[in-house]
């Protein structure tokens, strides 16, 4: 084995550990705020939130455009270039979220009055934030830093 061949090996199944462990946590944690949410708030206002949470995160497609992709092959190609890199990627993603602002708004205020237009609204910046996470994610796994991105998708 060369000189470089144990260390990435064991680079290799630490970051499948800590993958592994943050991965099914974060989908945990999601799963618990359902089994809360939905005794709590009854049916219909469940409905809502649902609905609310679903369109969100529909809409948060339109601020990947495979921008995360994208940026984790070209810091991994040239880490050199990670702050260029890095600098046009949030610049088209900021640019997605303009659009983005404005269809939320638009079905928040389409909402018949006494509809929770403020889920929407909420649901929407949860949304565009944990997009963002997931874009420094995508940044961290650039840098093969896997343990900070375990703990960002945790978090």
């Amino acid at each position: 084995m060369t000189a470089r061949g144990p260390s990435e090996l064991r680079k290799a199944a630490t970051s499948f550990i800590f993958k592994a462990l943050s991965s099914p946590l974060e989908k945990a944690c999601r799963l618990l705020l359902v089994f809360v949410a939905a005794p709590a708030l009854g049916a219909a206002s469940f409905g809502a939130f649902q609905f609310a949470s679903t369109v969100a995160g529909l809409l948060t497609a339109c601020t990947e455009f495979g921008l995360g992709t994208w940026t984790t092959r070209a810091v991994a190609r040239d880490v050199d270039r990670a702050g260029e890199i890095l600098a046009v990627g949030f610049r088209f993603r900021m640019a997605a979220a303009i659009p983005y602002a404005i269809l939320l708004g638009s079905l928040a205020f389409a909402q018949r009055p006494g509809d929770p237009r403020s889920v929407f609204v909420l649901f929407g910046v949860a949304a565009l934030a944990g997009s963002l996470v997931d874009y420094v994610s995508a940044i961290l796994r650039g840098y093969q830093d896997f343990r900070r991105e375990a703990a960002v998708s945790g978090a």
